[in-house]
């Protein structure tokens, strides 16, 4: 089945378009599509969840989850399975997506979210969940995006525990932008035990903040027994920050544990470029983060 989905304000899913409050529980559901093709904010399995337990669910879009935007000043929020989580227990559930694809170009209006499953996750806990791509972006542009094959954009959740990503092809231009293997932008929130088999290549002009795991890491998050596989290919002359494991790094109240990043970052250009095999960039305002017992074995 085709599965066309055209929400210009409100949320909407292939399976549920929103689920609010009362301690739902969605449980061994699945949906299967050739396309899910979105005007603005939309996930593969559902639009919305709030405070809703969702276990062994899964979404599998067998062509194209499609941004469709002709308005490139709209913000967005596109997933391969919930487009916005609050409050929410996600376990044991998966998403499958061929192609990640945008028809237009996006920006530069209100920061967006894209992911392979979750775009914007706030105060939620989500547990052993996969990802499975084989391209995701089809380079196009993007501006002040947050971006990842977990999740886009992560604010004080619970837990990101035991969840992988793997992607054959991630591609994006554009500026500002977050892009993490796992999660785009985190903040207040933790991630253990997790891995992302990720290869990124850029080929636009852009300003991005890249990392194997995580794409900017910011105040009072840990990330605890975590590792990437990347091979990141940077064709890009504009100011760029690109790391193994992480990207931007905030030291304030962060901690990174018993994590590692292996694979290659080849770089081929000479300007406003900052690699590290573990982290791109690291800012430390207030003094009291660390990265402990933490390696990285990348060829640079």
């Amino acid at each position: 089945d085709t599965c066309i989905i055209t929400a210009s304000l409100e949320f909407a899913g292939g399976f549920l378009g929103c689920s609010t409050g009362g301690a739902a529980s969605i449980m061994n559901c699945s949906v299967k599509v050739d396309t899910v093709s979105a005007f603005q904010k939309a996930g593969g399995f559902a639009g919305e969840t709030n405070n809703t337990e969702i276990t062994n669910c899964t979404a599998e879009i067998t062509d194209k989850l499609q941004a469709s935007n002709p308005d490139i000043y709209i913000s967005m929020i596109l997933a391969g399975f919930i487009a916005k989580s609050t409050g929410d227990n996600v376990s044991k559930s998966s998403a499958t997506v061929k192609h990640f694809v945008f028809t237009n170009n996006c920006g530069p209006g209100e920061a967006g979210e894209v992911s392979g499953f979750i775009g914007r996750c706030e105060d939620s806990e989500i547990s052993e969940c996969t990802v499975e791509m084989d391209s995701f972006g089809e380079n196009k542009i993007l501006n002040d995006f947050n971006i990842g094959g977990l999740i886009g954009y992560c604010y004080n959740s619970y837990e990101i525990k035991n969840c992988s990503v793997v992607c054959n092809k991630v591609s994006f231009g554009g500026y500002g932008n977050r892009l993490g293997g796992l999660i785009g932008y985190l903040s207040s929130s933790e991630v253990s035990d997790c891995f992302t088999d990720i290869k990124f290549e850029n080929s636009n002009d852009n300003s991005f903040n890249i990392g194997g795991l995580i794409g900017s890491l910011n105040g009072y998050s840990d990330v605890v027994g975590c590792f990437s596989n990347i091979s990141i290919i940077n064709n890009n002359g504009s100011p760029f920050v690109i790391g193994g494991l992480i990207g931007y790094f905030n030291f304030e109240g962060v901690s990174v544990r018993n994590c590692y990043a292996k694979g290659s970052i080849i770089n081929n250009k000479d300007s406003g470029i900052y690699i590290g095999g573990l982290a791109g960039y690291a800012y430390g305002p207030g003094g009291s983060g660390f990265i402990s017992n933490s390696y990285s074995r990348s060829t640079i």
